[in-house]
């Protein structure tokens, strides 16, 4: 294995704490509408139950992948990088969506496109097998 240079290191280590706190910040707006959602689905009285309960359990279920990869990169786990580069490119689907009025306004867009893009990049450039926790071994 080649030796990498210390500013490579740095970059790295650059890396995962920009990309903890993008999904730090991803995690609690997560959660916040995680229960903006429950709340909504006990409040929807005149809806039909079946896209009320589809729709509180995409949103739960997509908090918690959220939630799990955050922890995942705060322990800097090499799985944790592709599941935040995956989660960074639905944000830039969000993003799009609102562009196109689909959901939000276009102010929601340009923040989606600000995460997505800062959270993207962090992702690129963390290096997992650099930072490996004792048991955990790299992909080879």
């Amino acid at each position: 294995m080649s030796e990498r240079s210390p500013d490579a290191s740095n970059r790295s280590t650059a890396g995962w704490r920009l990309l903890s706190v993008v999904l730090a910040a991803e995690a609690l707006g997560a959660l916040a509408l995680a229960v903006v959602t429950v709340v909504g689905a006990f409040g929807a009285v005149d809806e039909p139950l079946g896209p009320v309960l589809s729709i509180l359990i995409v949103g739960l279920v997509a908090s918690a992948w959220v939630l799990v990869t955050s922890v995942g990169v705060f322990r800097r786990r090499a799985w944790a990088r592709g599941s935040a580069l995956t989660l960074q490119i639905l944000m830039l689907v969000l993003a799009l969506g609102a562009f196109q009025g689909v959901f939000g306004s276009p102010a929601v867009g340009w923040g989606f496109l600000a995460v997505g893009l800062v959270g993207f990049f962090a992702a690129i450039r963390v290096r997992p097998a650099e930072h490996l926790p004792e048991g955990d071994s790299p992909v080879e």
